[in-house]
C-alpha cells in the first residue's frame, strides 16, 4: 500500500487555500477600505484598511479581553513603518520600525535595545 508523503499533503492544502483565495477575489473583488472583525463574543478582533486586496495604513489586532495586542503602519501588504506589541495586561513588549517588511533601526524587544539596518530617513521621522 502506498503511503502519501507529509509533502504532498501541505502542498494540497496550502495550494487549496491559495485557490480559494483566487476565487474570492474573482467571485466577489479584492478587498478594498475599511474592515472590521470580531471574535464571536462580539469583541472587536481586528480593524484596518485594504487597498486592492493588501493591508493599508494603520491596522490594529486585539486580544479577546479587548486589549490591543499589536498596531502598525502597512504599505502595499507589508509592514512598513512604526510597530507595537503589547502584552493581554496592556504592558508594551515591543517597538520598532519595518521597512518594507524588515525590521530597520532600533527596536525594545523584552526590555533590550536592538538595533538593525538603519531605517531610511522618512521612516525614522515617523517613529
Amino acid at each position: 500500500m502506498n503511503e502519501i508523503e507529509p509533502g504532498v499533503i501541505i502542498a494540497f492544502i496550502v495550494g487549496s487555500v491559495f485557490l480559494i483565495s483566487l476565487l474570492s477575489d474573482f467571485l466577489f473583488g479584492k478587498k478594498d477600505g475599511p474592515f472590521e472583525s470580531y471574535y464571536r463574543s462580539g469583541q472587536l478582533k481586528e480593524k484596518g484598511t485594504y487597498k486592492d486586496g493588501e493591508f493599508e495604513g494603520l491596522c490594529e489586532e486585539y486580544y479577546k479581553n479587548g486589549q490591543l495586542s499589536e498596531k502598525g503602519i502597512y504599505k502595499d501588504g507589508e509592514p512598513h513603518g512604526p510597530f507595537e506589541g503589547y502584552s493581554k495586561n496592556g504592558q508594551l513588549e515591543w517597538r520598532g520600525t519595518y521597512n518594507m517588511g524588515e525590521e530597520c533601526g532600533e527596536w525594545i524587544e523584552d526590555g533590550e535595545t536592538v538595533t538593525y539596518d538603519p531605517c531610511p530617513p522618512d521612516l525614522e521621522d515617523a517613529v
